[in-house]
């Protein structure tokens, strides 16, 4: 009786899931060691502060391959029965949606606490409570996007023998899949999300004016590392509360929160002085134009909300510094870049490190230099003449910049050709899901616009910054498409069985 019990609780989902872990766990350990006389225990457990580290051998790199297969395949066994999500479930999933936008910026850890326990209770679901898991061809494609992305991250950890913290943020993508089919299965009053979103466009603005007046920060980045973090998640939340501005006049419902999102958004921005985030702006009010005949806002409330945001951002100090943006990069002879560490201005340190990363690309385009081998890859470079130094400091020429400043050279020059692609196929797949939604009702639709504008703003941003690099951002990023996408699914499954 007791070996039948053991049996079927190792062969079940659960069973299967435990095994998997520990399997990666072992490949990963560092005080385990494998020799001719099997797997023993280091002498240095007790004095090597890295516990774990990237599955470096061939040996270790197989038992985590073979780890992960059993974790992916643990999700296709059938539970015996289906069970109903308990009410403290659904409670924290809803309620988690709604504090992750709120406390994101407003709080040092809110951001971290709320996806720790949301991805806990979503990896819990998947284990206990889901019968069968299916995936339209949609979903299919995202969750095999991810789990392909977090592995080929991990290989080229293991290739490159980079450090095992290199690959915390990159975690994020195995993640999305748990919480995804969890929020997708609970039903969501779409009210609650737009008052979400407006609530924290509010507070986001109100707690800038409290870091820029009463803090004395000079350019506002809040309890993130940077004023472009601040800037980029603000504008997003700016740009999220204007479609839910013009989706309100569209509907004669309430325009009061919206509006107020706007502005404090907006007050947002400008405090921050970022100019990155200004990128989504073009493209964000292009895409509504070019599919308004899909979307039926009303024209003149589109041009009026541009037209303010244009003539505010132009009398505020950060239309100096896009003018100054410009103007250094005129004065720029792009095949003799100079050293402007001293300048206030950006620009210049930033094309000197693209060059650096077209370099990087150049000599390694397929495999890349490695997820921590940027900042030595651009020492070696202003050593041999190929980029000027960023800082006249001889014991720190690089300035320590361990990132190409764009999304999109960083991830080529780290991982090549494929881990580049596989990214931009991920934020494809994810735009045609929010775009399909388009062609539903009114509150699918207005999601789907949600789901677009944020992958839009996300490609514009990415262009002056680096998401994957901090935490901050590629969480929000991440679980952010995530929530719109699960929560169309959804909706689209109880439209289709009216």
């Amino acid at each position: 009786m007791f070996n039948q019990l053991t049996s079927n609780f190792f062969f079940s989902r659960a069973g299967l899931f435990i095994s998997s872990l520990l399997i990666i766990t072992l490949s990963m350990s560092s005080w385990i060691v494998f020799s001719n006389n099997g797997i023993e225990i280091s002498n240095s457990i007790f004095t090597n502060d890295n516990f774990f580290k990237i599955p470096h051998t061939s040996l270790r790199f197989m038992l985590f391959t073979a780890g992960y297969i059993l974790l992916v395949y643990s999700f296709f066994r059938s539970l015996p029965k289906e069970s109903i999500p308990n009410s403290f479930m659904r409670v924290i999933g809803i309620y988690s949606i709604f504090l992750f936008f709120i406390l994101n910026l407003v709080t040092s850890n809110g951001l971290n606490s709320v996806s720790i326990i949301l991805t806990i209770v979503s990896i819990s679901y998947m284990i206990f409570y889901k019968k069968n898991i299916s995936l339209n061809s949609n979903e299919r494609l995202l969750a095999l996007l991810s789990l392909l992305i977090f592995y080929f991250f991990i290989s080229s950890a293991a290739y490159h023998d980079s450090h095992i913290r290199e690959i915390d943020n990159y975690a994020r993508f195995l993640f999305i899949i748990p919480i995804y089919i969890f929020l997708r299965d609970i039903k969501l009053r779409p009210i609650l999300i737009f008052n979400a979103i407006n609530i924290s466009s509010i507070l986001i603005g109100l707690f800038a004016i409290y870091f820029y007046f009463i803090d004395e920060q000079n350019r506002v980045y809040g309890f993130t590392s940077t004023a472009t973090i601040y800037g980029n998640i603000s504008m997003l939340h700016l740009l999220l509360s204007i479609a839910l501005f013009l989706y309100a006049v569209k509907n004669s419902s309430s325009i009061i929160l919206p509006l107020a999102g706007i502005v404090f958004a907006l007050f947002a921005i400008i405090l921050s002085g970022s100019r990155g985030p200004l990128l989504a702006i073009p493209f964000v009010f292009l895409f509504i134009l070019l599919i308004n005949k899909v979307l039926l806002f009303k024209i003149k409330y589109v041009l009026l909300v541009l037209a303010g945001i244009l003539s505010l951002l132009y009398s505020t100090g950060i239309s100096d510094r896009i003018f100054d943006g410009y103007n250094d990069i005129r004065s720029q002879n792009l095949n003799n870049l100079t050293t402007s560490w001293k300048a206030t201005n950006s620009i210049r340190p930033r094309l000197i490190i693209w060059q650096g990363s077209i370099n990087m690309i150049s000599e390694h385009p397929y495999w890349g230099v490695g997820l921590d081998n940027f900042n030595e890859n651009l020492v070696n470079q202003i050593n041999d003449k190929k980029i000027p130094a960023i800082r006249l400091d001889p014991s720190n020429p690089s300035g320590g910049f361990n990132h190409g400043h764009n999304q999109y050279l960083d991830l080529f020059a780290k991982t090549g050709v494929f881990g580049l692609i596989m990214f931009l196929l991920l934020l494809l797949t994810y735009f045609r899901l929010f775009y399909k939604a388009l062609s539903y009702q009114k509150d699918t639709m207005i999601f789907g616009v949600l789901g677009i504008i944020s992958v839009i703003s996300y490609f514009a941003f990415m262009l002056t910054h680096v998401v994957l690099a901090h935490q901050q951002s590629i969480l929000f990023m991440l679980y952010t498409l995530t929530i719109f996408a699960s929560i169309i699914s959804n909706r689209i499954k109880l439209e289709e069985n009216k």
